[in-house]
C-alpha cells in the first residue's frame, strides 16, 4: 500500500523534523542568550514561554 507507506514516512519525517526544530530552537536560545541577552532586553522582544 503505497499510500499507507507514504503517510508512515510523512508522519515519521514530520516528528523527526519537529524534534530537531525544538532541539535547535532550545540550543540556539541557550547560545544566543549569551551573546544577545542585552539586545533582547533592550528591544523588549525577549521570547518567554514559547514551546
Amino acid at each position: 500500500n503505497l499510500t499507507g507507506q507514504y503517510w508512515v514516512d510523512f508522519t515519521l519525517t514530520s516528528l523527526l523534523i519537529h524534534r530537531l526544530s525544538n532541539y535547535l530552537h532550545n540550543f540556539n536560545d541557550k547560545i544566543l542568550d549569551k551573546y544577545y541577552d542585552t539586545k533582547y532586553i533592550n528591544s523588549g522582544s525577549m521570547p518567554e514561554g514559547e514551546e
